[in-house]
């Protein structure tokens, strides 16, 4: 019998006979997807069993794909021959109907249906002409769950709350909805004889919610090397509504964002214009790690006259950028038209911008040498890694925690150390 909508199964299986047999089970379940978006990542679900994501406690729900179970994960029993299932958004409408209709349904008989709609929150079932079932002898039962509650029908607590729903008879039943509940089940037996016409029910979601928004992001807190920006990307937020609805955002991942916070707002509205939004925040600070750029003029080569202890030389001073715009001369060994002796003489310019980031050719690389060289020794390894950002030298040896040093120190300790080997040299050589 396949008279859904959505996408369905239908299990024909047999159980032992009783005097009131046919049930048909009918369980909708309204997913959001707010839990579990990995959930049957696991295949928690048995067999053929297909799992499908719902906004639940265990995050999932088992399509059953055999006769004799029910619940989310198919595993309690249920007193059934066939069962029938209808999952997903295609489901939002559908069709049910007793074996046969409008011919007569079968005597000792049982059956199941099972529905799952993402989003929905309630349902609303209208029966369509001929409706007959055997009264005092043939049931229909209509409630919300998963589990067919057997107990609540043996004891008569039906048509109370509007949590459970009995038919019976030949007069087309009024229509009836069942409200805040992602799951419903129908459950239709049959006796030994006098069969039928039976029923056919049609069913439509309720949808009184707006689309149900997960995996929003939280606010993002970022930093930027470029005073300009930077792109920023992140995992879009999604929404299940059991109507279509339509996305719109503010901004998309992997757009520039300038300095400072941008407010990023996602937009979800379904068909009945209900919406629902998703806010975060994009902080973007300027952070520079970046030394200045330092281009030198080429070298220069003169001659002098015989004799001349040398002269004096004017050149053009380095080109500096730096990203952010900002830097400073730090010292320079030399300056045009400066006093040359004969031979070769280095001019080093040292420049750093205004967070202490200075150019790697500046002339404290002799420093961070001597002091990288001490240390090896301090620490009994040459199997290390040095870092040194603006006067900030962060060194890490091998089996030792990392070493922070300021610059200034450093410069302090190598003048110590240099004096000191100064004397020590000058003392070994009276001694010899």
């Amino acid at each position: 019998m396949k008279f859904l909508t959505g996408s369905f199964g239908t299990i024909r299986g047999t159980v032992p006979i009783m005097e009131r047999l046919a049930v048909i089970g009918l369980v909708v379940f309204l997913a959001t997807g707010a839990f579990g978006q990995d959930a049957c990542s696991s295949s928690p679900c048995t067999g053929n069993d297909i799992c499908h994501i719902r906004n639940s406690a265990e995050g999932y729900v088992c399509q059953c794909t055999l006769p004799n179970r029910s619940g989310f994960d198919c595993s309690t029993p249920a007193e059934n021959q066939e069962v029938f299932t209808c999952y997903g958004s295609d489901c939002r409408t559908g069709v049910f109907r007793s074996n046969s209709y409008p011919n007569n349904y079968p005597n000792r008989y049982r059956a199941l249906y099972l529905i799952y709609v993402p989003g929905g929150n309630g349902f609303t079932f209208t029966f369509d002409t001929p409706f007959a079932i055997e009264t005092s002898k043939d049931e229909l039962y209509v409630g919300a769950g998963l589990i067919v509650d057997f107990a609540a029908i043996q004891a008569g607590q039906v048509n109370e709350n509007g949590d459970i729903f009995f038919f019976e008879g030949d007069t087309v039943p009024n229509s009836f909805t069942v409200t805040g509940t992602d799951v419903i089940w129908m459950y239709f037996l049959t006796d030994k004889n006098i069969p039928q016409t039976g029923f056919q029910v049609r069913w439509v979601v309720v949808d009184n919610s707006p689309p149900v928004i997960t995996g929003c992001p939280s606010n993002l807190v970022l930093t930027a090397t470029n005073l300009n920006g930077d792109t920023v990307t992140w995992t879009p937020p999604q929404a299940v509504d059991v109507n279509t609805f339509t996305t719109s955002s503010t901004h998309t991942p992997e757009q520039f964002f300038s300095l400072g916070t941008t407010q990023v707002t996602y937009t979800f509205t379904d068909s009945l214009f209900q919406t629902s939004t998703c806010s975060f925040s994009v902080t973007l600070s300027f952070v520079d790690v970046i030394a200045p750029v330092v281009t030198c003029p080429d070298n220069l080569a003169f001659d002098v006259p015989f004799g001349s202890p040398g002269r004096r030389v004017t050149y053009s001073l380095p080109t500096v950028t730096d990203n952010s715009n900002e830097f400073f001369l730090v010292s320079s060994t030399n300056n045009p038209n400066d006093l040359f002796q004969v031979g070769s003489t280095t001019v080093t310019y040292t420049y750093r911008d205004g967070s202490n980031n200075r150019n790697p050719d500046s002339d404290q690389s002799g420093v961070e040498d001597a002091f990288t060289t001490h240390l090896q020794f301090l620490f009994g390894t040459t199997n290390h890694l040095v870092n040194y950002v603006g006067k900030r030298a962060n060194i890490l040896f091998e089996g030792a925690a990392a070493a922070f040093y300021h610059l200034d120190h450093m410069v302090h300790f190598v003048s110590h150390l240099s004096r000191a080997q100064s004397a020590s040299t000058r003392c070994h050589g009276r001694c010899s």
